[in-house]
């Protein structure tokens, strides 16, 4: 009998993400900040993998608009308020972070 042919190879990584807490639902103030902050830190925002967190219900489908036409990668949300809302968007819900090391990056 044939060995199965290698269709696919598991590598374990360690990927740096940056959690996005969102304490305001404004879409204006949003884009504004984030913009502010892709100004300031170009080469840190291209591509940067980010988890969103929310208190409250918010338009997910528009902040996942904004959050790419400045060059991130929304790639999930925490556990909460916006979990139905990123299942309907095809977004992992990930379980909500527990650490105390995690510090806010100014904007």
């Amino acid at each position: 009998m044939p060995s199965a042919k290698k269709v696919l190879e598991f590598k374990g990584r360690m990927l740096s993400l940056t959690r996005v807490r969102v304490l305001d639902s404004d879409p204006h103030a949003i884009e504004a900040q984030l913009r502010e902050f892709a100004k300031q830190m170009p080469q840190a925002v291209a591509g940067m993998p980010v988890v969103l967190e929310s208190d409250q219900a918010l338009d997910l489908g528009g902040l996942i608009s904004i959050l790419k036409s400045v060059g991130m990668q929304p790639i999930g949300v925490s556990d909460g308020p916006l979990s139905d809302s990123a299942r309907n968007w095809g977004l992992p819900v990930l379980p909500p972070d527990t650490g105390k090391s995690s510090r806010p990056v100014e904007a």
